[in-house]
């Protein structure tokens, strides 16, 4: 079996049976394609593995955080590399995979489950650690701890699954913290970003849903997730909103939601209403290739700062959620009240394409997928 994999991209000729490629991310050429595997140790008489499982992917997905990842990877890979060894590694943190083994003392899953992963943080069920159940997606075989794991509706597809579980359970988990009221005006930043497609699905029983975008020409599509207006956004701009713009929303908005609270933060500020809420769960800067920069002043921060305190803002983080919060959001899947957003379904030798879709192209809306053949 063949799983994708990252590589220096001087290297990954040498080791990729098949679809051997370069992607560019940032400034930097990045290798991928497709590896032969070994399957990985799974005893079941071995206590080590007694509450675990052993998988096959059918498809995987990345997200914004494995971007760093990725480059961390191909840098590293690069200064460990010796005569007779060519790094490389596995990458993304979503997935839908079968069992095919478990240990004998699982009890929730049985061997022909479809699971995909529950990323439950602060606490996770059982022993397991909490948060993301894996960097390592891409991987064909994988073994993972039952209570790491949650067993699918037979009426969703592969492709929906691997693009499941990280989003649904952040933007449930927002919504649940913000708990916005009939009627309230909502806003969400980066309205094209899969955190925020989620969230608009996520808040489908709300009508007052407005996005901010730099790209208005997918109103459409968003409008059919449930955004009723776009406000358009200058990314180059520190103030990111035109005054005028400013000037027609300011203090209009109850409940913000936001994947990159460095960037839009301090601009949106102006926006809220007294007692607003603003929910924010990324960071836009979290590796060296983003092109934007920082330009916020110290006059800046004290004014964002002065608008929270005499407007009485609450301001919450959030990582992740909770298993309970994944449960919702695939009840409601079942339901018909919420799904995934896919752009492109990638298999065989299109790995490059799938890491360029996932990252470089400026049109994408929603989640690429690379499903195994």
């Amino acid at each position: 079996m063949k799983s994708v994999v990252i590589a220096p991209a001087e290297l990954i000729g040498q080791i990729a049976a098949t679809a051997a490629a370069t992607f560019q991310l940032g400034n930097q050429q990045i290798g991928c394609g497709l590896v032969e595997d070994a399957d990985p140790p799974f005893d079941p008489h071995d206590s080590q593995f007694s509450e675990t499982v052993l998988l096959k992917k059918r498809a995987f997905s990345c997200n914004y955080r494995d971007r760093t990842i990725i480059q961390w990877l191909a840098n590293a890979s690069s200064a460990v590399v010796s005569a007779d060894t060519v790094p490389f590694g596995y990458v993304g943190s979503e997935f839908v995979a079968e069992v095919i083994d478990v240990g004998p003392h699982v009890t929730t899953l049985a061997v022909g489950d479809r699971v995909i992963g529950d990323n439950s943080y602060p606490v996770a069920r059982g022993l397991a650690q909490p948060g993301v159940v894996t960097n390592e997606a891409s991987a064909r075989y994988d073994v993972l701890p039952e209570h790491k794991l949650v067993r699918l509706p037979d009426s969703m597809p592969d492709d929906i699954a691997a693009g499941f579980s990280l989003g649904a359970q952040t933007a449930y988990a927002m919504v649940r913290k913000a708990r916005p009221q009939p009627g309230a005006s909502i806003l969400l930043t980066a309205a094209r970003s899969n955190t925020s497609l989620c969230l608009a699905q996520a808040l489908n029983n709300h009508d007052n849903v407005y996005g901010l975008t730099s790209r208005t020409d997918r109103a459409a599509a968003l409008q059919s997730l449930g955004v009723r207006q776009l406000l358009p956004v200058d990314y180059a701009s520190p103030q990111l909103l035109s005054d005028a713009l400013r000037r027609e929303w300011a203090a209009r908005f109850d409940v913000v939601f936001d994947p990159f609270i460095d960037v839009h933060w301090h601009p949106v500020s102006g926006l809220l209403a007294p007692d607003a809420t603003y929910v924010s769960c990324g960071l836009y800067h979290q590796q060296p290739s983003v092109e934007q920069q920082l330009t916020f002043s110290t006059a800046d921060t004290f004014l964002t700062f002065y608008r929270l305190l005499v407007q009485n803002i609450n301001l919450i983080g959030n990582c992740l959620g909770t298993t309970d919060d994944l449960t919702r959001a695939l009840a409601d899947y079942t339901a018909g009240r919420y799904s995934v957003c896919i752009d492109s379904v990638c298999r065989g030798s299109a790995v490059a394409t799938f890491f360029e879709r996932s990252f470089t192209a400026p049109d994408r809306l929603g989640k690429v997928i690379y499903c195994y053949e």
